[in-house]
């Protein structure tokens, strides 16, 4: 018969022909020495929140990993792109270093039935950041035809990001149409700033 995991007294006993007998009891203890099958999903990706940072758990990497004898397992993810290493755990939190969207940032899987036997195995996540910048342009100006026009005398749009900003990732075009009456020319100047995962916002300044 099969028996679960414990303890249990087996009798033995033998008969002769006279029926004379003996008996001999023997202890056996029945443990649960196999460990469970840890079954990774092969390759997560996520994205940055607002905030700039995004907190992955052990389900979103655990495939159904199952054991002999356990119903419930015990699950931890630990990073594999620092050194050193930091301990297993349940969450694991990525920021805007980790977003290019590419790098496959190894992840180990740690599976343990209820006796404390464990398996792992290994996969990956993509960290994106699919948050676009917020832009917000110098105010609109009616200005003389003898002013200068240029940025530095008219305004400069700024921007924020769940990711920092460079001031060379904002940018202007300008676009010159014809005036009306004592208008002599329209220009409009329209910014844009661009992300370090290629993000792009837009607004219009008109003078």
């Amino acid at each position: 018969p099969n028996y679960p995991v414990g303890t249990y007294v087996i009798r033995f006993t033998v008969v002769d022909k006279c029926g004379n007998s003996s008996t001999k009891d023997i202890t056996v203890d029945v443990v649960d020495a196999t460990p469970p099958t840890a079954v990774c999903i092969n390759g997560v990706s996520a994205s940055l929140q607002p905030s700039g940072t995004v907190n992955v758990t052990v389900n979103q990497f655990n495939n159904n990993s199952y054991d002999n004898c356990s119903s419930t397992l015990g699950l931890l993810i630990q990073r594999l792109d620092q050194n050193p290493l930091d301990a297993p755990t349940t969450t694991l939190e990525y920021n805007c270093a980790d977003a290019d969207g590419v790098t496959q940032h190894g992840v180990k899987l740690f599976v343990a039935d209820a006796i404390g036997n464990m398996s792992t195995c290994l996969t990956y996540i993509v960290i994106q950041d699919n948050v676009a910048p917020v832009i917000t342009c110098p105010a609109n100006k009616i200005v003389q035809c003898t002013d200068i026009l240029t940025p530095a005398v008219q305004g400069i749009a700024t921007a924020v990001d769940n990711c920092p900003i460079f001031q060379d990732s904002i940018s202007h075009t300008d676009a010159i149409g014809g005036g009306v009456g004592n208008i002599c020319q329209v220009l409009t100047r329209t910014w844009r700033v661009v992300d370090l995962a290629n993000n792009v916002s837009t607004c219009n300044q008109l003078l």
